[in-house]
Protein backbone atom coordinates (compact mmCIF):
# COMPACT_ATOMS: atom_id res chain seq x y z
CA UNK A 1 0.00 0.00 0.00
CA UNK A 2 1.27 3.57 -1.48
CA UNK A 3 1.03 5.88 2.10
CA UNK A 4 1.40 9.35 2.00
CA UNK A 5 -0.14 12.27 0.19
CA UNK A 6 -2.39 15.80 1.27
CA UNK A 7 -6.03 16.62 2.10
CA UNK A 8 -7.08 19.49 2.05
CA UNK A 9 -10.16 20.93 3.39
CA UNK A 10 -12.14 23.89 3.00
CA UNK A 11 -13.17 26.69 5.96
CA UNK A 12 -14.30 29.99 6.18
CA UNK A 13 -13.11 33.08 7.64
CA UNK A 14 -16.01 32.50 9.57
CA UNK A 15 -14.82 29.32 10.94
CA UNK A 16 -13.04 32.16 13.33
CA UNK A 17 -14.99 35.43 12.97
CA UNK A 18 -18.30 35.00 14.25
CA UNK A 19 -21.21 36.51 11.85
CA UNK A 20 -24.89 37.36 13.40
CA UNK A 21 -27.31 34.61 11.73
CA UNK A 22 -24.96 32.28 10.62
CA UNK A 23 -24.35 30.17 13.87
CA UNK A 24 -24.42 26.98 12.43
CA UNK A 25 -22.29 27.81 9.29
CA UNK A 26 -19.87 29.57 11.65
CA UNK A 27 -20.02 26.56 13.62
CA UNK A 28 -19.25 24.03 10.84
CA UNK A 29 -16.72 26.05 9.46
CA UNK A 30 -15.08 25.84 13.23
CA UNK A 31 -15.70 22.30 13.41
CA UNK A 32 -13.40 22.14 9.86
CA UNK A 33 -10.59 23.30 11.36
CA UNK A 34 -10.33 20.99 14.49
CA UNK A 35 -10.94 17.74 12.30
CA UNK A 36 -7.88 19.04 9.77
CA UNK A 37 -5.76 19.73 13.47
CA UNK A 38 -6.82 15.67 14.26
CA UNK A 39 -6.58 14.23 11.20
CA UNK A 40 -3.04 15.74 11.01
CA UNK A 41 -2.26 14.37 14.03
CA UNK A 42 -4.11 10.95 13.52
CA UNK A 43 -2.53 10.69 9.62
CA UNK A 44 0.48 11.90 9.99
CA UNK A 45 2.40 8.57 10.76
CA UNK A 46 0.89 7.26 7.28
CA UNK A 47 2.75 10.70 5.77
CA UNK A 48 -0.60 12.12 5.36
CA UNK A 49 -0.56 16.10 5.69
CA UNK A 50 -4.10 17.63 5.81
CA UNK A 51 -4.55 21.45 5.99
CA UNK A 52 -7.46 23.67 5.58
CA UNK A 53 -8.23 26.94 3.67
CA UNK A 54 -10.30 29.43 4.62
CA UNK A 55 -11.61 31.51 2.11
CA UNK A 56 -13.20 35.16 2.51
CA UNK A 57 -15.12 36.69 0.08
CA UNK A 58 -14.52 34.72 -3.41
CA UNK A 59 -16.59 35.77 -6.81
CA UNK A 60 -17.75 32.85 -7.79
CA UNK A 61 -21.25 32.47 -10.03
CA UNK A 62 -23.16 31.28 -7.50
CA UNK A 63 -22.61 34.30 -5.74
CA UNK A 64 -23.49 36.59 -8.52
CA UNK A 65 -26.34 38.17 -7.08
CA UNK A 66 -24.98 38.77 -3.55
CA UNK A 67 -21.88 40.16 -5.27
CA UNK A 68 -24.20 43.02 -6.49
CA UNK A 69 -25.15 44.39 -2.87
CA UNK A 70 -23.97 47.30 -0.48
CA UNK A 71 -22.84 44.62 2.28
CA UNK A 72 -20.28 43.00 -0.17
CA UNK A 73 -19.24 46.56 -1.52
CA UNK A 74 -18.42 47.33 2.09
CA UNK A 75 -16.41 43.57 2.14
CA UNK A 76 -14.15 44.36 -0.58
CA UNK A 77 -13.71 47.88 0.80
CA UNK A 78 -12.54 46.28 3.91
CA UNK A 79 -10.52 44.07 2.11
CA UNK A 80 -6.88 45.36 2.35
CA UNK A 81 -5.95 43.98 -1.42
CA UNK A 82 -9.14 45.98 -2.36
CA UNK A 83 -11.29 42.87 -4.00
CA UNK A 84 -13.24 39.96 -3.82
CA UNK A 85 -11.23 36.46 -4.66
CA UNK A 86 -11.37 34.67 -7.32
CA UNK A 87 -11.33 30.93 -7.72
CA UNK A 88 -8.20 30.73 -9.19
CA UNK A 89 -6.55 32.29 -6.03
CA UNK A 90 -8.27 29.22 -4.07
CA UNK A 91 -6.80 27.10 -6.43
CA UNK A 92 -3.62 28.33 -6.35
CA UNK A 93 -3.33 27.93 -2.61
CA UNK A 94 -5.01 24.58 -2.89
CA UNK A 95 -2.41 23.38 -5.60
CA UNK A 96 0.16 24.52 -2.73
CA UNK A 97 -0.98 22.88 0.03
CA UNK A 98 -1.15 19.61 -2.46
CA UNK A 99 2.40 19.71 -3.96
CA UNK A 100 5.99 18.76 -2.04
CA UNK A 101 6.55 22.53 -1.84
CA UNK A 102 4.15 22.33 1.51
CA UNK A 103 5.53 18.86 2.49
CA UNK A 104 6.75 20.46 6.03
CA UNK A 105 3.17 22.06 6.74
CA UNK A 106 0.41 19.66 8.52
CA UNK A 107 -2.51 20.55 10.88
CA UNK A 108 -2.58 24.48 9.83
CA UNK A 109 -5.16 26.81 8.09
CA UNK A 110 -4.20 29.21 5.51
CA UNK A 111 -6.75 32.43 5.74
CA UNK A 112 -7.03 33.13 1.97
CA UNK A 113 -8.70 36.36 2.52
CA UNK A 114 -7.05 39.34 0.83
CA UNK A 115 -6.57 40.27 4.39
CA UNK A 116 -10.11 40.90 5.64
CA UNK A 117 -9.29 39.06 8.94
CA UNK A 118 -7.05 42.13 9.74
CA UNK A 119 -9.72 44.18 10.14
CA UNK A 120 -12.86 44.80 12.09
CA UNK A 121 -15.81 42.06 10.60
CA UNK A 122 -18.52 43.97 8.43
CA UNK A 123 -21.42 43.48 9.55
CA UNK A 124 -24.76 43.12 7.17
CA UNK A 125 -27.31 44.55 9.84
CA UNK A 126 -24.95 48.05 9.33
Amino acid sequence: MTEGGAIINIASLNARQPAEGLAAYCAAKAGVEMLTKVAAMELAPRGIRVNTIAPGLVDTPRMAQAMQTPFTDAVIGNTPLDRAGTPADMAAVVLFLASADSGWITGDTLRVDGGLHTKPYVSPHE
